[in-house]
Parts: structure tokens; C-alpha cells; sequence
């Protein structure tokens, strides 16, 4: 029998029921870091806004493609214009795979809101097609997708800087903001718009498609030797390889032992899930909501695993393999579900797979949709070397898992050979200056990214400036700093700034 998991997850968790995207993420921890003070967005107090900014729509074409096809649709977004003097630029992000949200204290916040203020000039946010309240067409059905992808996406950008009825005037430079997905956005908005984008600063943009993400394993590898310890990072992959072992010498035992009834390649993901998260956005992040319970007391995953006083095989070089089994068992029993700030039930790891394939889709499904038919971005194990990942994870079963289990076996195949002829994958630092390129050393994400020294990348040879942040992960830098930031992304939003001062 086919499942579809439900799950929360962000770029490059790669199963969910709704899909949390690094623009929503920032807003999640802005919301944690307000909890922590006893506060939350409704009364906190604004340095400038006095009201969160409106939702507007705007009609956009549903095919820009198709000239015969004059159907439309409207897109949410928002503006703040409060700063804005005539000449001064535009900073204009997308949201991505997500809705976007308006909160003022959370708008000021963001990066493209202190560069406006700074330059006096206009923060714009538009909501991607297909999430939020942005549908263009009556529902989510499988025929009604083959509007959702990037090129729509891009179109759609550039009809709104040539058609918009905001009062900014014509010398004004547009430059394009977004982190993640959004982040390929900004950079391509400038490869393909020359004449519309003046700039782009593309944080943690994977810029890269990529089917095979094997390396994403061997970057969560590094983040659990630096966000824990090595002997931990080597520890955990050695329990993962035990249970390897163990699921294909004997399924039907493994699930006795995890108390799990279900295809154990979905296991297998959601052991690995937790550490995936912690690697991509930070274990300050995940305080609040990452937590198991191991002998009745409630911790944080990496004191759970990486102390060596709860789970002490994990950093034991001389642990037996029935120890680290019996407590890799008692991290996943151990789990613990709690509150997300903005609402939703934190599911880490992936609950079991409970819904029949060919579900009745929704907004939530649409970053699947696209890793499955544009990216890919499969993060997998290895057949041939041990990382955190499982090698139960190749990309074959993950097409399986949450392709053809979502959208049916004729669904076709991600085309990144194609999306990186058409937007140049790494070599797109050569092919257009104004780019800023940003990403955090922790993150997985970079080794699809621009980073200097990096897969033949050179800095010393490019249009473009890049920025690799220390101990740093994903989307950081569109976070300003607050009173919870650590000195080096301080040190960093200095950097980005002084950039922003050379061009503008």
C-alpha cells in the first residue's frame, strides 16, 4: 500500500503536509525569541511601523507563455513605502514555497525592511503562485499544476515591476531579496530581467539543481561534529548503519523493536530528520519545540545525543552495536510533540505515513510538486559510505516515497539538466554581475550554492560577491540582528551592509 506523510518541513526536509518555508522559519523564530521574553507579535512594541502592512492583490496572468490565454488570478502581496523617497530603490522579495506573513514587528525584522529604511526606499513582498492565498486556478489538482514552476514564477515578478500602480518612480532600482528558493529567484531575476533587476542578493540559493543531493548527508556529518562533537557525529553514524544492517537482514524484527508498522524507508527518514533540521537552521532554533524524553526527562536533542550523560553510547567510541541500537530506539520512542509558534504541531521527526496516496492536494503540496518535477534536490544516503543519512534513502525511493506516492507513477522526473542550461547552475556568478551570494558554513545547502573556493568557483574571478558566514545556516542573514544574535552574524550583517553601501 502507497502512503503520503504528513509533516512539517522547510526546504530540503523533503516530506510534509505544510510546507514551512525559510521566509515563514525566520518568522517562527523571530515568535520564539518574543515567547522567550513573554511577549508574541501582537504586543510587542514597533520601532517604526504603526500598523502591519495591508495585503493587496494584483492580477497576473495565468500563462505568460501562452499569449491566446487571457485568463488571470491574484497574487497577495504586500508594501511598505513608508521610507520611500523618489530615486530610491526597490528591495523585492518572493516568498517561495510558502505564505507570506505580515506582522509588523516581524516585517521590521527583515533584511529588505532595514535596507529600505536605510536607503531610503520601498520594501515589496509578493506571495509565489500556487502558496498561501495566491491560487491561480480552482484548485490544486494534478491538470492544474503545469503552471506551478519557476519560469511562471519569474514572469510573474517581472509583469508586477512593469505593471504595478505603486507610486515609485521610474529612476528607481529594483533589487531582488530572498533566501532559499527564493534565493535562486533573486539571482535568476537578475540573469533573465538585466534590465529590470539592477542587483540581487540571493542567500543560501541552490542555485544548483540537482537530482542526487548525496552530499547533503556529509554536510549534516560536519554540523553534528561542530553543533555537538565528533565523537558524537561518528557515534550517530555508526547506529545508523547498525540499523541499516538490521532493516534489511530483518525488517519485520526492526519494526518490532521501533514499534513500527510501516515501510521502513520511512523510518529511515524520519531518524535522520531531526538532525537534518538541526544542521540546516540552528539548535537555537529548535529549542524551544526540538525535544525528546529519555528516562522521563524532557531535553533538547543535542544534549539528548551529544552530552554523554542521557544516550552515552552515542559518544562512546568503544559503544557495542546493541547499544547504540537500543538507544537509537529510545531517541525515536522518546520523541515529543509540542507547540510551533504559529500554531501547528511540531512533528519532528515525521510522523508516521497515514494518508492513501492520491490525496486531495493542497498549498502545502506545491514544494513537493516542484522538487519532483524542476529540482529534485533528493537529499539521499550513500551506497558506498556512511553519513547520518541512511543508505535505505536512495533518490529512486524518495521518487517513489513522495513522487509517485503524491502525484501518481506517470508523474515525470525532476528536470534539473534542464533548469541548470536555462539558469546556468553554479556558473551563473559568471554570466551576471550585482549579485550577492550568502550562505552559512553549517548549512547543507551551501554545496549547491555560489561559495568562494567551492566546485571550481573563484572569487577572485567572478562578477559577484560571495559571503560564507562561520558557524552560520541557512537564511541567517535575512534575519537582522537582535539581542539573540551571536557576535559573528553580527560581524556579518556589518559585511552585507557595507556591500549594499558600495552599490547604492
Amino acid at each position: 500500500m502507497n502512503f503520503k506523510l504528513a509533516a512539517i518541513t522547510v526546504l530540503g526536509l523533503i516530506s510534509k503536509s505544510h510546507a514551512l518555508s525559510s521566509y515563514e522559519v525566520r518568522w517562527n523564530q523571530l515568535e520564539l525569541e518574543l515567547q522567550s521574553e513573554g511577549k508574541d507579535l501582537k504586543n510587542v512594541e514597533t520601532e517604526s511601523l504603526a500598523a502591519d502592512p495591508q495585503f493587496q492583490y494584483f492580477n497576473q496572468p495565468l500563462d505568460h507563455f501562452n499569449a491566446n490565454d487571457k485568463n488571470q488570478w491574484k497574487q497577495r502581496y504586500y508594501t511598505v513605502e513608508d521610507f520611500y523617497k523618489p530615486g530610491g530603490p526597490v528591495f523585492f522579495e518572493n516568498g517561495g514555497e510558502g505564505e507570506i506573513r505580515n506582522s509588523k514587528a516581524g516585517v521590521e525584522r527583515m533584511l529588505g525592511y532595514e535596507l529600505a529604511k536605510k536607503y531610503n526606499g520601498a520594501y515589496i513582498v509578493i506571495e509565489h503562485r500556487y502558496y498561501g492565498t495566491s491560487l491561480p486556478t480552482a484548485d490544486y489538482s494534478i491538470p492544474n499544476l503545469k503552471w506551478l514552476n519557476v519560469d511562471q514564477a519569474l514572469e510573474d515578478s517581472a509583469y508586477f515591476i512593469k505593471n504595478h500602480q505603486l507610486q515609485i518612480t521610474k529612476d528607481s532600482k529594483w533589487i531582488a531579496i530572498g533566501g532559499s528558493y527564493p534565493g535562486n529567484i533573486a539571482a535568476w531575476m537578475r540573469l533573465k530581467f538585466p534590465d529590470l533587476i539592477y542587483a540581487a542578493h540571493s542567500s543560501s540559493g541552490p542555485v544548483l539543481a540537482k537530482v542526487d543531493f548525496w552530499r547533503y548527508g556529509f554536510a549534516v556529518d560536519y554540523a553534528i561534529s561542530k553543533i555537538g562533537n565528533q565523537a558524537c557525529a561518528n557515534g550517530w553514524n555508526k547506529a545508523i548503519a547498525i540499523f541499516d544492517k538490521k532493516a534489511k537482514d530483518d525488517a519485520a524484527q526492526v519494526q518490532a523493536d521501533f514499534a513500527y508498522q510501516y515501510d521502513l524507508k520511512y523510518l529511515a527518514t524520519n531518524l535522520s530528520w531531526r538532525w537534518a533540521a538541526l544542521a540546516q537552521y540552528g539548535p537555537s532554533y529548535f529549542a524551544a519545540t526540538n525535544k525528546v524524553k529519555i528516562d522521563g526527562t524532557t531535553l533538547g536533542y543535542v544534549d539528548a545525543t551529544c552530552s554523554g550523560k542521557y544516550l552515552k553510547s552515542f559518544t562512546n567510541p568503544s559503544a557495542t552495536e546493541q547499544e547504540l541500537y537500543a538507544d537509537l530506539i529510545k531517541l525515536y520512542k522518546g520523541r515529543v510533540t509540542t507547540p510551533q509558534p504559529n500554531g501547528l504541531a511540531d512533528t519532528l521527526p515525521l510522523p508516521d505515513p497515514i494518508t492513501p496516496a492520491t490525496p486531495v492536494l493542497s498549498a502545502k503540496d506545491m514544494w513537493t510538486w516542484q522538487f519532483c518535477t524542476e529540482f529534485g534536490y533528493l537529499q539521499a544516503g550513500s551506497k558506498t559510505e556512511r553519513t547520518a543519512y541512511s543508505s535505505l534513502i536512495l533518490p529512486d525511493d524518495i521518487q517513489q516515497m513522495y513522487c509517485q506516492n503524491y502525484f501518481g507513477a506517470d508523474v515525470i522526473k525532476p528536470q534539473a539538466d534542464a533548469v541548470n542550461a536555462k539558469y546556468k547552475g553554479l556558473d551563473v556568478h559568471n554570466a551576471i554581475d550585482n549579485i550577492l551570494f550568502v550562505n552559512g558554513e553549517y548549512d547543507p545547502w551551501r554545496w549547491l550554492s555560489v561559495v568562494d573556493g567551492q566546485d571550481g568557483v573563484d572569487k577572485t574571478k567572478s562578477k559577484n560577491e560571495m559571503i560564507l558566514i562561520p558557524q552560520s545556516h541557512h537564511c541567517d542573514d535575512l534575519f537582522t540582528p537582535s539581542a539573540f544574535t551571536n557576535s559573528v552574524l553580527v560581524d556579518a550583517h556589518k559585511t552585507i551592509l557595507a556591500y549594499w553601501d558600495k552599490l547604492l
